[in-house]
């Protein structure tokens, strides 16, 4: 899990990484930004933006 990091920091982990692990990022992921990451190779993204601007 890459959590709440930097553009640049994820896809220094990601080098590291190399494939061994399946990752997850989130943290700071919004539907207006989430098109600026689209050149890290995750496996799964979370955003916690759809719960969190719901009528309550």
């Amino acid at each position: 899990m890459l959590d709440n990091i930097s553009h640049e920091a994820m896809a220094e982990a990601l080098k590291w990484i190399d494939g061994r692990a399946i990752v997850e990022a989130s943290g700071n992921f919004t539907l207006d930004n989430i098109s600026e990451h689209k050149d890290l190779p995750f496996d799964y993204i979370s955003s916690g933006e759809i719960i969190h601007s719901g009528d309550v």
